[in-house]
C-alpha cells in the first residue's frame, strides 16, 4: 500500500495537492470545515487500514502476538507522514521514489524485531 501510495504521490499533481494541504496542516476554522473533516476521515481511513493488516499479520503469525497494535500503527503513520511532509517541502531534495521502500521495509523490520514494540509479557 505504502509503495502505490509514493508513486501516486510524485506522479499525480491532485494527489500532490491534496496532501500538500493534508500535511501542512490548514488552520481548522468554521469556514474550512470541510477539508479539516475530509483530513481526519483519511487519518481514520488509514488507521483502520493498518489497524487490520497488523491484525491479520498477528493472526497469520507473522508478526508476533505481544505486538502493541496502536503503537505499531504510529510508527508507520509518523514515519509515512514525516517522510511525505519531508519530501512536499522539498521535492528536488530527495528521490521519494528511490527512498521510501527501504524506509518503509526498515519500519516493518522493526514491527517484526523491537522489544520496545512489544506489549509486556
Amino acid at each position: 500500500y505504502y509503495k502505490i501510495t509514493f508513486i501516486k504521490q510524485t506522479v499525480n499533481n491532485p494527489i500532490n495537492s491534496y496532501n500538500t494541504i493534508l500535511y501542512y496542516r490548514c488552520e481548522q476554522t468554521e469556514r474550512n470545515h470541510s477539508i479539516v473533516e475530509l483530513t481526519r476521515q483519511y487519518h481514520r481511513r488509514w488507521d483502520l487500514l493498518l489497524n487490520n493488516i497488523i491484525n491479520e499479520c498477528k493472526r497469520k503469525q507473522i508478526l508476533d502476538q505481544r505486538l502493541n497494535t496502536e503503537r505499531a500503527v504510529l510508527l508507520l503513520i509518523s514515519t509515512a507522514s514525516g517522510l511525505t511532509a519531508k519530501w512536499l517541502d522539498n521535492p528536488q531534495a530527495f528521490n521519494l521514489l528511490q527512498h521510501a521502500p527501504a524506509i518503509i521495509q526498515t519500519c516493518f523490520d522493526n514491527l517484526k524485531n523491537s522489544p520496545y514494540l512489544r506489549d509486556a509479557s
